[in-house]
């Protein structure tokens, strides 16, 4: 499977509104049954670009894959 975030592209202005940034990438969070499951798929979290200028491109984005916490998990913070 593919999961996809993309950020839109920008604008490069030419057309007289003005140049805009592109936008940026998503996040993903996959959550899973430590040991159950792992997903093999491939994913994106690019941001977008503005054709003209590199300094108006969107960040990309962020994967995160976590574990489902197991019921009676305790967790201290200090």
């Amino acid at each position: 499977g593919l999961l996809r975030v993309e950020g839109g592209d920008g604008d490069d202005g030419a057309g007289g509104v003005g140049a805009s940034g592109g936008g940026g990438g998503g996040r993903i969070a996959i959550w899973r049954v430590r040991d159950r499951h792992f997903y093999q798929g491939s994913y994106s979290v690019l941001g977008g670009v503005n054709p003209s200028n590199a300094v108006y491109n969107g960040t990309n984005g962020t994967v995160c894959f976590m574990d489902v916490i197991l019921p009676g998990t305790l967790f201290i913070f200090k």
